[in-house]
């Protein structure tokens, strides 16, 4: 330990991590690799080498590849590509799945397993990839329906649908979630461009889909005008 010190204190890094990981190697107790571990990636992170320094923590990880430090670990080093160092949000996105997914052989605490995976979809509502952010929410609301973010997802997925005036996927939201609070302004805005086509075949078939709705009745006013 007093080595590992005078290396520091002489910035003799490489010197000084190398005694770390051969420490690590001769400890039994988890605590004790950690501890190893760390002080090593510690120095690294101070350097800014980057590379060696998520090489240690992958090299703990496979270690104790189940253990809550693990977790942890995975969680970080996702973070670091989210933001700093790494800035490569679609591998964070990414590693985030995997974490998700391999979350039943992870001691993940007191962590719910869906928030890791929302994680992801909020990535890719930040860069703006709105199709992996749709596939994503879809796939979510199969997995999770009763989750309390359920509504504001699906919302969110009536908003792209909305802000690119995609007609027919607006429609596939309509009939998918009829209940769902978004799928009102959705027809309104489905009619409204059908009216203001002239479209008058789908003005009917709107109609007979959607007869009860007051958009439906709004569009056989309109053809009847014509």
């Amino acid at each position: 330990i007093k080595a590992i010190e005078s290396y520091k204190k002489a910035e003799e890094f490489e010197e000084a991590i190398i005694l770390l990981l051969e420490l690590a190697e001769k400890y039994t107790e988890k605590i004790e690799i950690l501890s190893a571990y760390s002080n090593a990636w510690t120095i690294c992170d101070s350097l800014q080498n980057w590379e060696i320094s998520e090489k240690l923590r992958n090299d703990f990880i496979l270690k104790f590849p189940h253990s809550n430090e693990a977790y942890k670990l995975k969680l970080q080093l996702a973070d670091f590509y989210e933001n700093e160092p790494f800035h490569k949000k679609n591998t964070a996105a990414q590693m985030y799945l995997d974490i998700y997914n391999s979350a039943d052989s992870l001691d993940i605490g007191e962590d719910k397993r869906e928030n890791i995976f929302l994680q992801a979809i909020k990535i890719y509502q930040d860069i703006k990839y709105f199709d992996k952010e749709v596939e994503l929410i879809l796939l979510f609301q199969k997995l999770h329906p009763n989750d309390p973010n359920i509504d504001d997802l699906l919302n969110r997925i009536a908003i792209i649908y909305a802000d690119k005036n995609d007609i027919e996927m607006m429609i596939c939201f309509a009939d998918s979630f009829p209940k769902h609070s978004a799928t009102n302004e959705i027809l309104n805005q489905v009619a409204t461009h059908f009216n203001e086509q002239k479209d008058i075949n789908a003005m009917l078939n709107f109609e007979k889909k959607y007869a009860k709705h007051p958009a439906g009745i709004e569009l056989l006013k309109s053809v009847i005008s014509i």
